[in-house]
């Protein structure tokens, strides 16, 4: 029992050693952002990690109290090679200060040194909303879809108001046209029975 724990303090020595060493063989990414470092909330955020370096894969680390890490596959081209790392829509939560590192596929818990760090800031909107995402083509296609039918709608009942309209003016009118022809036919009858009445007995 007591060479035990000697042991276990001198194999942690040599490990945290050789790890140690290893994290100073490969040079540091760079990080940047591709939307700004300044984001509204409902924003979608992409970041970009690259370097002159061939590894098969970057990592990118949110340095918080959870240490979030996303992994994503490096794609080469002319001696650079980068991954996209894509965020958002994005809150409050995801701001912070952001750094990335690269590694290969055959050692992969063996990471480079980290890029110089990226603070990413998160405004709300004066009104405390996000901002609407954006709508994929099957629920962009229905918007528009809508909006043709409501328009459709709209016109026809346009129409129907203006009909309405028309008939409206024209019974208006032709109530008004029988009432001044049955008042000139009441006043004719008056005036015939006044000359009737107006005759000499022979």
């Amino acid at each position: 029992m007591s060479l035990i724990l000697p042991t276990l303090l001198c194999l942690e020595l040599i490990l945290g050693q050789s790890i140690q060493a290893q994290k100073g063989a490969y040079k540091k990414p760079s990080l940047s952002s591709m939307s700004g470092t300044v984001v509204a909330s409902g924003d979608k955020v992409t970041l970009k990690c690259f370097l002159k370096f061939k590894f098969d894969r970057f990592i990118l680390v949110k340095e918080d109290e959870f240490h979030t890490i996303q992994n994503q596959s490096a794609t080469c081209q002319d001696s650079q090679c980068q991954a996209i790392f894509n965020r958002g829509p994005v809150n409050s939560t995801q701001a912070g200060t952001y750094r990335c590192y690269g590694a290969f596929n055959d050692d992969p818990y063996v990471w480079s040194r980290p890029s110089d760090s990226l603070e990413l800031e998160v405004k709300e909107l004066p009104d405390g909303s996000t901002r609407p995402t954006d709508l994929g083509p099957t629920q962009a296609s229905r918007a528009q879809d809508y909006t043709v039918g409501n328009l459709i709608r709209m016109g026809v009942a346009a129409l129907v108001l203006v009909v309405l309209g028309v008939l409206l003016f024209q019974a208006r009118d032709s109530e008004r046209s029988v009432s001044n022809a049955a008042r000139t036919c009441a006043q004719r009858g008056q005036g015939t029975v006044q000359n009737v009445g107006a005759v000499e007995p022979i």
